[in-house]
């Protein structure tokens, strides 16, 4: 079992392994240069792959205590005897990459950060060893799509976020919304690249309210980014757009939705709650030390 640089040979296996890695690992502009690395078995075989990925706070200069967080991405084939060995070795790896940069161009405020289930204590439990600990929850939660009701659909457009004017509207309330905005980067990447749609709901020629959604599997339909412009909340707007776009998914086959949300945004868990989500599993978001 040996580390092995960045090979485009080994894309095919990369796909094999896990698809939305290699999508990102071919695309994502927010992949960290020279992060990409593997693990092959002797024999020649992919046993494990990683990176690092900007997230929306390190591409925003920091959050709301000015941190900034690198993504780490980990994968491996643990139906292989050596699939846990190499894991670790890829993490180790990672980790060894991420401190030789701060090394070389100190940020005092980047951390190095993953998310694992929190009922998975092996992985959870190799992270431990490499001097992650918890620091926030991530709600998992899940909707089985029916038809419900009639929805109203004044308002809702479909965005075309590759126009750059659509693009800076979008990013304007989704900063108001949240206070760090999502990467740009990202979002264009999700929309060209991983098939997922934006609809929002506009005022006055002004969007107000947005979500996203991208298809999860062949049954399963992710909804995120959902915001609502700050002097719009506590109007209904999420809650149209959510049931909209639950409603097309259905009629598409679609027969569940899912979202993370932080477990501390009550409001919004109690929105996602009242639409009829509902917890599937607890997220640990994890920094390094």
């Amino acid at each position: 079992m040996k580390l092995l640089p960045f090979d485009e040979t080994l894309l095919p296996a990369l796909s094999e392994l896990d698809r939305e890695l290699y999508s990102e690992v071919l695309y994502d502009p927010d992949v960290v240069e020279d992060s990409v690395c593997f693990v092959g078995s002797d024999e020649g075989k992919l046993l494990a792959a990683g990176c690092m990925i900007r997230a929306a706070s390190f591409l925003a200069g920091g959050d709301e205590n000015g941190i900034r967080h690198l993504d780490i991405r980990c994968r491996a084939d643990f139906s292989d005897p050596e699939g846990i060995p190499a894991f670790d070795m890829l993490l180790s790896e990672l980790t060894a990459l991420f401190r030789k940069r701060k090394d070389e161009a100190p940020f005092s405020s980047v951390v190095l950060r993953t998310f694992c289930k929190g009922a998975d204590r092996m992985a959870c439990g190799f992270f431990e060893n490499r001097g992650f600990a918890p620091k926030k929850r991530m709600l998992h939660m899940k909707k089985s799509l029916v038809d419900d009701r009639a929805v109203d659909t004044e308002g809702i457009e479909e965005l075309d976020l590759t126009q750059e004017a659509v693009m800076d509207e979008y990013m304007r309330v989704n900063k108001e919304a949240f206070g760090i905005p999502d990467s740009r980067t990202d979002m264009l990447y999700r929309v060209l690249y991983r098939g997922a749609r934006v609809f929002g709901i506009f005022r006055d020629g002004m969007l107000r309210s947005a979500v996203t959604i991208w298809r999860v599997s062949d049954t399963c339909l992710a909804t995120e980014n959902v915001f609502t412009a700050r002097d719009d909340r506590h109007q209904g707007l999420a809650t149209r757009l959510l049931s909209y776009v639950t409603d097309i998914a259905e009629e598409k086959g679609f027969r569940e939705a899912v979202l993370n949300v932080y477990e501390e945004d009550t409001e919004a868990v109690m929105l996602y709650e009242k639409l009829g989500y509902r917890q599937e599993y607890v997220l640990l978001e994890m920094h390094g030390r």
